[in-house]
């Protein structure tokens, strides 16, 4: 459905239930239903919007579980790191990944979480368009900037 960029993923953390094992596939279900419910708040909590995610379908509220030992491991080589997110490159990946989900919801029926998707998605963009312009004009000398953004002006002639 266009929702993730997979470029944007640069690390997964994963908490595996290795004691599920031999049990119901309906205690599997809840106790999966509570943990992704329980990272979802240790997410929001830890990072705020930042952490929204971009499934289209939010995890039912349940208990919050205690979490397993959890496994984090980069999956970008670091040699890949710098050129993939640069973050113009980033700003374009997200810019596109944003136009073809508006595509599919002009296109199809979908649901409001897929919507909501598309709000999230134009939210890091906008965070990353800012990010990148305070940057640019932190290194960018005061003059050089207001021509930039103001255009020449003529000194000759006093402004009203």
């Amino acid at each position: 459905m266009k929702v993730l960029d997979p470029m944007e993923v640069a690390e997964i953390e994963v908490w595996p239930f290795w004691d599920l094992d031999g049990t119901s596939t309906n205690d599997q279900k809840i106790v999966l239903n509570a943990a992704e419910y329980s990272v979802f708040k240790m997410l929001n909590e830890q990072r705020g919007a930042i952490s929204n995610l971009l499934n289209e379908v939010l995890p039912p509220p349940t208990a919050i579980i205690e979490l397993p030992t959890s496994y984090r491991q980069s999956i970008v080589p670091e040699e890949s790191r710098e050129r993939l997110y640069h973050p113009d490159e980033r700003i374009a990946r997200r810019a596109g990944i944003i136009a073809a989900l508006a595509h599919i919801i002009k296109e199809r029926d979908v649901s409001l979480g897929l919507r909501r998707t598309l709000v999230t998605q134009a939210d890091r963009l906008l965070r990353l368009a800012k990010r990148r312009m305070d940057q640019m004009l932190g290194e960018t000398p005061p003059a050089e900037a207001e021509r930039e953004l103001y255009g020449e002006t003529d000194d000759s002639e006093p402004l009203e």
